[in-house]
């Protein structure tokens, strides 16, 4: 009995330990307790982690700002900028780091940078050369300290890396056109006076002081603000202005005054104030293109050098107000040989912002216009060909290209370099009989027929003859500070010509003898006193052909290009 009863009060006592919930929730709190310390730990370290990848990475950035601006010699830039921002590169932190103990590695990358939407935002940044790189990668790989980490992971420190591109914030201005050479006053009048539809009338010290002048591009663009009553707003809002050219050419009078360039100034004047300039009207976004600082508001023009001579700006204006871009002009020339020539020109559209002289970043293009010319020009004759020949020469230029490779801002002024790549236009030169249709045609390629040379007594002479040269690669070019500073130009040439266009015209030159229409397979006196009386004047027909091309603004094969201006704003992230 007393066993009956014991067992009773066990199982008595068992269920009511079963009933009794006191205490339930200390046992709860107690076994998650671990739970919730580890959660808290982890928490701790991962904010110590970001807080502390977050500094490493403002210390990376300003470091990489400060090493693109010192390009070329960024090594010491960089470091002594990590060690100032607590991030030392001698194994320690020095100052604050943020809980920094170990630098496992520094990279430093320069390279060139394109600011440019269409690329992929990773292939933007090009390692290069530290000599002609304008941005710098640096990229930093540290260890943090762990408070409670350790005690899960069993590792006392955790690993991260931060990276920072900063490029230099560079500008350049360039531009493509003409040379600064002594000018044929007469072919030089003719042709404006052409362009213009009024009668131009400048001597060749005109021309020489305009080809000299220079002329700073904001304020220039201040003072057509005022010509045109136009002061608010920004200048690329002044460049889609449709202004009159005559108030293009007093703005720019007027700065040449005020500099002291009188002369340049008289003469733009004499031009401004004539009938042509006063009737046409000109739009100077089709030549000028100021890049990013085009957004500035008038009369806030960007402290950015960017000079062009006042001739480029006449003859380059002069193109583009013409409409027709077609002018027939009697050139009164006085060359040995030559009894009288005769020129018409066709001036095809730039490319698409195919502009003459350009304002911006690297992959800014500049371009000169498409150009044909049609020389008609008579020989005088001898004894034996009296009447003397018709010698028609056409030419046509496509279009030559500049364009800003890079700009390299150095910490020394004196060390710093503007590279541009650059390429003549295709030349192709004909001696053939050129109808108008296709001289209009600027879309189609010319392929004339022979042309009739001599008609003496019945029997004619006829030849046809073709030249090309060509450029397909870039040449780069590169400008110091002085260049800049000089208007110093540099001259990319096709290789593979080196004789004279006409030279090599009259070596392709096939001749046939006719009498009454009928072939002949012989006239050999006729076709040499021919040639005899070609040959000697070649001279002069290249000269004829050098002085128009440069009063146009273009050589034979050739392409002039200057770097106008040039502006570092130091570094600047970009990725």
């Amino acid at each position: 009995m007393p066993i009956a009863r014991s067992l009773q009060r066990v199982f008595s006592s068992a269920r009511d330990f079963r009933r009794d919930r006191r205490g339930a929730t200390t046992i709860m709190v107690a076994a998650s307790m671990t739970a919730i310390l580890g959660a808290g730990a982890l928490a701790v370290d991962v904010g110590w982690l970001y807080y502390t990848k977050r500094r490493a990475q403002a210390a990376v950035d300003l470091a990489a700002i400060a090493g693109a601006g010192s390009l070329p010699n960024y090594s010491d830039i960089v470091k002594a900028n990590l060690a100032e921002n607590g991030f030392g590169f001698d194994g320690q932190s020095k100052g604050n780091g943020g809980g920094d103990v170990i630098m496992s590695a520094l990279q430093m990358t320069p390279g060139i940078y394109t600011a440019d939407a269409s690329i992929p935002v990773k292939q933007r940044f090009q390692p290069s050369d530290a000599n002609v790189a304008n941005a710098l990668r640096v990229t930093m790989t540290r260890d943090a300290s762990l408070f409670f980490g350790r005690a899960i992971t069993g590792q006392s420190a955790a690993s991260y890396q931060v990276t920072s591109t900063a490029s230099t914030a560079t500008s350049a201005a360039f531009s493509v056109g003409s040379r600064l050479v002594k000018l044929d006053g007469g072919v030089a009048n003719a042709i404006l006076s052409g362009l213009l539809g009024t009668s131009v009338s400048l001597s060749v010290m005109d021309y020489n002081a305009l080809a000299t002048a220079k002329i700073e591009m904001f304020p220039f663009l201040d003072a057509l603000g005022d010509e045109l009553n136009i002061r608010a707003g920004s200048y690329n809002n002044l460049l889609e202005a449709n202004g009159v050219v005559g108030k293009t050419y007093s703005a720019a009078a007027n700065i040449l005054a005020k500099t002291g360039q009188t002369s340049a100034a008289n003469a733009l004047r004499k031009i401004a104030s004539s009938n042509g300039a006063a009737k046409l009207s000109v739009k100077l976004r089709d030549i000028i293109d100021l890049g990013p600082r085009g957004t500035s508001a008038i009369g806030t023009g960007p402290a950015v050098a960017a000079q062009f001579d006042a001739l480029s700006l006449l003859t380059t204006s002069a193109q583009l107000a013409n409409g027709t871009r077609q002018v027939a002009v009697n050139l009164g020339v006085s060359l040995p040989g030559i009894a009288s020539a005769t020129l018409t020109l066709g001036i095809g559209e730039r490319p698409v912002k195919g502009v003459w002289l350009g304002i911006g970043r690297a992959g800014a293009e500049a371009h000169t216009a498409q150009t044909r010319l049609l020389l008609e020009i008579k020989l005088l004759g001898n004894g034996a060909l009296p009447a003397g020949i018709r010698l028609p020469v056409y030419v046509e230029l496509a279009a030559a290209d500049a364009r800003l490779a890079n700009v390299r801002c150095r910490a020394n002024p004196a060390d710093t370099r503007v590279d541009i790549d650059a390429r003549p236009g295709v030349v192709d030169a004909w001696i053939g009989d050129v109808g108008m249709a296709q001289f209009t045609n600027m879309t189609s390629p010319v392929n004339p027929p022979a042309a009739q040379l001599v008609s003496l007594l019945g029997v004619t002479v006829t030849g046809r003859a073709h030249a090309t040269m060509s450029n397909i690669a870039y040449d780069r070019l590169t400008y110091t500070v002085d260049d800049i500073r000089n208007g110093k130009y540099q001259t990319v040439r096709t290789r593979d010509f080196t004789t004279s266009l006409t030279t090599k015209l009259l070596g392709d030159l096939q001749l046939k003898t006719q009498v009454a229409g009928i072939p002949l397979i012989d006239l050999t006196l006729l076709t040499k006193s021919v040639v005899a009386l070609i040959q000697p004047v070649t001279p002069s027909v290249d000269t004829l052909l050098s002085n128009i091309l440069t009063t146009l603004g273009i050589g034979l094969g050739e392409a002039d290009v200057w770097a106008n201006g040039v502006r570092c704003d130091g570094g600047v992230l970009v990725n």
